[in-house]
């Protein structure tokens, strides 16, 4: 991953290890939790029903154009989404018992 200069994904945890390697990606959303991934990156969140050739290649082309900026924002909003991450952890610690 630490090799692409972008990515095109389909999978939550691709397009997750893209983001923490701060990798500016292009989203193809199946399900609601990629969207949920998208939107907190404060991202555009391209429609969930299928799209043409013409179309997917409309919508990449211009996140290549704007990767830099893309980047940024990844750094920009991963640290709140790790704080949350942490938190769940912390929960989960919690209710295990190990404080």
């Amino acid at each position: 991953m630490g090799r692409f200069d972008f990515a095109v994904g389909i999978r939550l945890h691709f397009l997750i290890f893209a983001a923490l390697r701060g990798i500016p990606f292009s989203p193809l959303p199946y399900a609601s939790k990629v969207t949920g991934l998208v939107e907190d990156l404060d991202m555009d969140t391209p429609p969930l029903e299928s799209i043409g050739i013409g179309e997917l290649c409309g919508r990449i082309d211009p996140k290549w154009d704007t990767r830099e900026t893309i980047r940024a924002k990844l750094g920009e909003r991963l640290p709140g989404l790790r704080r949350r991450a942490r938190l769940t952890n912390e929960v989960l610690l919690r209710l295990l018992g190990h404080n």
